[in-house]
């Protein structure tokens, strides 16, 4: 083979590759490329399926699978993911009540699909979790550290769930429908 013949077969492998490297940069990550995936099934004895910790970069969003087994005898209404509560390592809770009358945005905005689910029956959740801190007052910026969250699933067709924000009465038997806490890591941007 000549040197020529060489030359032009690296030449359009090296063309290929830049191709395929625009086409996956420009299409972006799959539909399925989540962080975190649950490494079991939710089941009655386990029916709220979160990892022990997420780790999360400052300002940025993180893509996760969130398993939830209905275990009630009611159905679970307009079931949605969300977060109740976040307690900082100074022992300082996040508060995700709202403030009457302000605009502040919720710092840890969870984005979740909406679903009415029968009883003894098992749903994925792909949710979002963005930290919003940016946006929101001094007392509901996430900083960088480790936080005890909770997350629960609630009955987002009720009014005062309506937006996202989460003080859910713990008296009440149905709404949340399913709670669990875990860690929140964090961290600076690299």
């Amino acid at each position: 083979m000549k040197v020529k013949h060489i030359l032009f077969y690296l030449f359009l492998i090296i063309l290929i590759l830049v191709i395929l490297s625009l086409t996956i940069f420009i299409s972006g990550p799959g539909p399925d490329n989540y962080s975190y995936k649950p490494n079991n099934e939710p089941q009655v004895d386990n029916p709220l399926v979160v990892p022990k910790e997420i780790v999360m970069i400052k300002d940025k969003e993180i893509k996760l699978e969130i398993g939830y087994y209905n275990n009630a005898i009611r159905e679970a209404k307009d079931a949605k993911i969300g977060i109740s509560e976040c307690i900082a390592e100074d022992n300082k809770k996040i508060d995700f009540t709202k403030p009457e009358g302000t605009e502040t945005f919720n710092p840890l905005e969870v984005i979740s699909p909406t679903i009415t689910m029968p009883s003894n029956t098992a749903k994925g959740f792909k949710i979002r979790l963005v930290d919003n801190s940016k946006n929101a007052d001094n007392e509901h910026k996430l900083i960088i550290g480790t936080y005890v969250c909770t997350m629960v699933v609630y009955n987002a067709g009720e009014e005062q769930y309506d937006d996202g924000w989460g003080d859910f009465q713990t008296e009440s038997k149905d709404n949340p429908y399913e709670k669990i806490q875990f860690f929140l890591k964090v961290q600076g941007k690299y």
